[in-house]
């Protein structure tokens, strides 16, 4: 399918999947969570004396839940109680247990916020103290459920406080993705031309969450980088959400090829066998003309003279050329008395017109995993798995075509 000059060229998506080891979340709150989790000396139980508790916490675990879409991470809460006076010291002492869960939702807000965590505290074994010599019984699980909820909200003001600010590094990548970048060995410019980004809900993983993202984009590989930066990065779009992601998005990339490609290609040896004559195609001009090119070869030799025809720009195979070529119509009789048949020369056309884009299907199913695991990082495994990829329509700009190409692909981020 040819599209005219100026046709917009629809986004495609770009699907990114990122897995956040579960072992990497629990080593980093290990690390800023403390485990004495609150303490308190001298609370008033009447004539059983004060009491003292303290409450440390055990090994983080960490796991997804896909019915709230979040990372819960749970611990033992050991708890010591003890009874104490004046006169007697601490006299006697019971070992409380609790469980902490703390639910962080991964879905993120609109400007790219993280949402706030919500923690809950329960007791699973509560705490009695004899005192005067077993006459009085205090039971101080009360006691202490009351001290656990403030001590959650505490707990869980300070985890909403210690969240990072994700957009300005969303920003700063933005600008960077919407910037052309140059290919190494001058191999041309790709401009990924991104326009919007949607969340779509994780999914477990092994001994890891995946989270899943949709970047809409329009990306193209052009010849070169002449068009300058702009005076404002382009505007941060608000994060869509989608309720579902595909098992493998297709991608769109188009591929600049000047018509002056077209044009040389025509030119030179071999001449063209024009039925029991041939001729050699001393110039070509090829120019946009709607839907189609207008393609004027100024031929020599055993035919001489101008000739007209138009013909459509296709893909055949990995390869970019005219299709459907038709001499005009005034030159055909012309032709006809030089004893060629015009059939014979939009043959040749079609068969001389043929240049190989830069990016081409075949080339597609190898580039793009190469480039994505030239990203790799000592953080990140980058990975991209293309499931297809399959020649596009082609667009007529002034002075060039651009030809997609379509890509079923996933790319995953693995964290380490």
């Amino acid at each position: 399918m040819v599209q005219g000059e100026g046709a917009p060229r629809p986004p495609s998506h770009l699907l990114l999947e990122v897995d956040l080891p579960f072992a990497r979340v629990a080593r980093e709150l290990e690390a800023s969570v403390p485990r004495r989790v609150a303490e308190e000396r001298g609370r008033d139980i009447g004539l059983a004396g004060s009491l003292d508790t303290t409450v440390d916490r055990g090994p983080l675990r960490v796991a997804y839940d896909a019915a709230s879409d979040a990372l819960v991470v749970t611990t033992a809460l050991h708890i010591e109680a003890r009874a104490c006076t004046s006169r007697r010291g601490c006299y006697a002492s019971c070992a409380p247990e609790a469980i902490a869960r703390v639910t962080a939702p991964l879905v993120l807000t609109a400007d790219y916020g993280l949402r706030r965590p919500r923690v809950a505290v329960s007791l699973v074994r509560g705490c009695k103290l004899s005192a005067l010599g077993g006459l009085v019984q205090v039971d101080v699980t009360p006691m202490l459920e009351q001290r656990l909820a403030p001590e959650a909200r505490r707990f869980e003001a300070e985890l909403a406080r210690r969240l990072p600010d994700l957009r300005p590094q969303v920003v700063a990548r933005w600008a960077e993705l919407s910037a052309p970048r140059a290919l190494p060995l001058r191999a041309g410019c790709v401009r990924v031309r991104p326009s919007g980004l949607a969340q779509a809900p994780s999914a477990p993983a092994p001994g890891a969450v995946r989270l899943r993202f949709l970047l809409e984009a329009s990306p193209e590989l052009r010849r070169a980088c002449d068009e300058g930066p702009g005076l404002h990065a382009p505007l941060l779009p608000p994060l869509a959400t989608v309720p579902e992601a595909p098992d493998a998005a297709e991608m769109s990339v188009g591929v600049e090829v000047p018509l002056a490609d077209l044009e040389r290609a025509l030119t030179g040896p071999p001449p063209l066998a024009l039925g029991p004559r041939s001729a050699r195609v001393a110039s070509a001009r090829v120019e946009a003309d709607g839907a189609e090119v207008r393609v004027t070869s100024a031929l020599a030799g055993g035919v001489c003279g101008e000739t007209t025809a138009h013909a459509r720009v296709a893909w055949s195979g990995d390869t970019l050329g005219y299709v459907h070529a038709v001499v005009a119509p005034e030159e055909r009789a012309r032709l006809a008395s030089s004893g060629v048949p015009a059939e014979a020369l939009e043959a040749a056309l079609e068969a001389r017109g043929r240049v190989s884009p830069r990016l081409t299907p075949t080339l597609a199913r190898d580039a793009l995993p190469a480039l994505a695991a030239a990203l790799s990082t000592d953080d990140a495994d980058v990975r991209a798995v293309v499931t297809s990829a399959r020649a596009g329509d082609v667009r007529l700009e002034p002075g060039a075509a651009l030809a997609t190409v379509r890509i079923q692909h996933t790319i995953s981020v693995a964290v380490r």
